[in-house]
């Protein structure tokens, strides 16, 4: 007699000895999914309504689902249910500190945090692989693909990183497995196989050959590239996307997209359903959830749904490296001493959330700033976002500003400057300027306002460190204790060191 299904410990539903008749009746009651390991489980965790669907479904085939008794689980407790599989999702998206064995063996072994990433993936069958390591995530997808079995699958990509997914599939992959154009597929084309698709033929409409056969898996590069639903790249990918179990949409950090442009790739992952709470917040518009145009109800209420959206995201439909601060899921919004926006700024005109928290942090910054650059001999570089807070620095402090109101001849000159062993002693520039100068004569970093992510500051690093990795840069943050992951900053290895933090403008007591 075959043993009854049970409740794992990630609150799944165990039902790897049963018939595939009633796996598969189950699945098709849209209750739970079939996956490699023959284990199914419920597809919406933040629905009560589908755990008692799933209940009667048991009792009408006189099937007993045994709890967990070591973690107290069992159907007869619904929301604790949805709860335990809400937090064990949360957490593995965060882990990197797997120790256990993939199902399934690469040609190269991968380290605790890529096989935590890839069995997350695994779990959740379509997620965004989301790290600001292109390489590591490279491997964590393809390894999900292999773990799952999901050849032949479908490779969407960049020309400029095609030779990069080429070299991943050639280093980790079995060498069974084939790469190959999507063009040159057909019919005869053998199982074990990789087809890369360029987004140039997506944008022009293109998909795969009218005789490819079927396939079993899609990773997405450069999801972020998938957020137009008019756009030719996106329908190709959804289409793509709906006729697979498996879906994995790469990409660096996306929740740095607006709530809006976050609809479209939930939608291709299938997952829209899990935010059902957060249409309307979902329907905003902007560059950036934290930098929203729209008149929010209050700062608070934004942020509480910003880490909702969070909160979701991670235990749903994303994993990515716990450690880096660049997601900035943290609250920008937060309750310290904070002095007024400056007078000359109409604060009726101030909309976004993060702009106002900068223009009420700017007093103290400037406070901060003109003790430093006294004590400190040197150049400083001095990094802040929105232009009026760079207004604001430039001008109390006479320290001339690099950002989006002066012309290239004037940015020119102020490099040249900056460069010089005796010309400009600092200089403020905006985030987003390309620092594509020589930046050699630096000798600290000053962040005042908005938390970078990695990639900007390994762009930071690779113009302002030379080659010779014994050399390092001291770096200072303009933020109070409660929005920086400090430990996470110091394992960037961004051979930056002496970080000092500011706890509302002022030096933190030793």
């Amino acid at each position: 007699m075959k043993p009854y299904p049970s409740i794992n410990d990630f609150g799944e539903i165990d039902w790897s000895f049963q018939s595939k008749e009633l796996v598969q009746e189950v699945s098709q009651l849209g209750l739970a999914s079939y996956d490699w390991y023959a284990r199914a489980y419920v597809t919406s965790p933040v629905s009560i309504h589908l755990v008692d669907q799933l209940i009667g479904f048991a009792r009408r085939k006189g099937v007993v689902i045994h709890p967990n008794p070591k973690l107290g689980l069992s159907l007869a407790d619904p929301q604790g249910l949805i709860e335990h599989y809400f937090w064990s999702r949360l957490e593995l998206s965060e882990c990197d500190a797997y120790s256990g064995s993939l199902a399934r063996p690469l040609n190269q072994s991968l380290s605790d945090y890529q096989k935590a990433a890839v069995l997350y993936a695994v779990h959740t069958r379509c997620c965004f692989i989301a790290d600001p390591d292109a390489g590591d995530r490279q491997i964590e997808a393809l390894a999900a693909v292999h773990q799952v079995q999901g050849y032949p699958s479908v490779l969407v990509c960049r020309e400029q990183e095609r030779a990069d997914w080429l070299a991943q599939i050639r280093a980790y992959l079995p060498e069974t497995i084939q790469a190959l154009d999507a063009c040159e597929v057909n019919a005869g084309t053998p199982a074990q196989s990789i087809w890369l698709l360029d987004y140039h033929d997506l944008e022009q409409g293109a998909g795969l050959p009218a005789d490819a056969p079927r396939y079993h898996s899609v990773i997405v590069d450069h999801a972020h590239f998938v957020k137009n639903a008019e756009a030719n790249r996106t329908q190709v990918v959804a289409a793509l996307a709906r006729k697979v179990r498996y879906r994995f949409l790469v990409t660096d950090f996306p929740v740095n997209l607006a709530p809006s442009d976050l609809k479209e790739p939930l939608e291709i992952l299938g997952k829209a359903g899990e935010f059902h709470g957060l249409a309307d917040f979902l329907n905003l518009s902007g560059p950036d959830p934290l930098l929203n145009r729209e008149m929010v109800r209050s700062a608070a209420e934004h942020q509480r749904k910003l880490a909702m959206l969070y909160q979701q995201l991670r235990s749903t439909c994303l994993v990515r490296r716990a450690a880096d601060p660049g997601l900035r899921s943290q609250n920008h919004i937060h309750p310290i001493e904070l002095g007024p926006i400056p007078a000359r700024i109409n604060e009726e005109t101030v909309f976004s959330d993060l702009r106002r928290f900068g223009l009420q942090k700017v007093t103290q910054a400037i406070t901060w700033l003109r003790k430093f650059l006294q004590d400190r001999p040197g150049k400083v570089l001095i990094f802040a976002h929105h232009n009026d807070v760079v207004e604001e620095i430039s001008t109390a402090l006479d320290i001339p500003a690099v950002y989006g109101k002066i012309s290239e001849e004037q940015r020119a000159l102020l490099a040249a400057a900056l460069a010089s062993p005796t010309g400009l002693p600092a200089l403020i520039v905006a985030n987003d300027v390309e620092l594509a100068w020589d930046l050699g004569q630096v000798d600290a970093i000053v962040l005042v306002e908005l938390l970078l992510t990695p990639r900007q500051l390994y762009g930071i690093v690779d113009h302002l460190l030379p080659a010779d990795a014994t050399h390092s840069l001291p770096i200072h943050y303009l933020y109070a204790r409660d929005v920086l992951d400090w430990d996470a900053l110091t394992r960037l290895n961004l051979r930056l060191t002496d970080y000092v933090q500011i706890l509302d403008g002022l030096e933190p007591e030793e």
